[in-house]
């Protein structure tokens, strides 16, 4: 009977990769919790997606930064738009192709900003403008 229970152990302790860890060690971090196993699942698959796009970032020896999850590595790109306050395309105020611009989705799941060409002035005096004010 033994030697059953640890075989059995030793199959579920191979059964979990080291993504499962990094997951769960993800969700102690930021108190984390679902209320099925179908949504830990598709968290998990979206956690995994994003930690390899990740992990492609920092191994490129170019980079002089690093890059690492944080609390909304779980979450869509639709969540995080809905998050960050998208107004839907119906709305006739907002000229949605200049928000495009702005921002750049990649199919990893990651945004980038892009400047799109426009050259940023290497310095401005905002006092000249009136945008600080002398000091008090």
């Amino acid at each position: 009977m033994k030697t059953f229970i640890t075989i059995a152990l030793a199959g579920v302790a191979t059964a979990i990769t080291q993504n499962d860890i990094k997951f769960m060690d993800f969700l102690a971090a930021h108190g984390k919790d679902y209320n099925t196993i179908e949504e830990f699942n598709f968290r998990a698959a979206l956690f995994a997606k994003k930690d390899a796009a990740l992990a492609k970032i920092n191994a490129n020896p170019e980079n002089t930064f690093s890059v690492a999850h944080n609390m909304f590595s779980d979450r869509t790109k639709e969540e995080m738009k809905k998050m960050r306050g998208l107004i839907p395309e119906e709305n006739p105020t907002l000229n949605m192709e200049q928000l495009r611009g702005l921002i750049n989705e990649e199919d990893d799941g990651l945004v980038r900003g892009t400047t799109y060409g426009y050259s940023f002035p290497s310095s401005k005096d905002w006092r000249s403008i009136g945008g600080v004010t002398p000091v008090k």
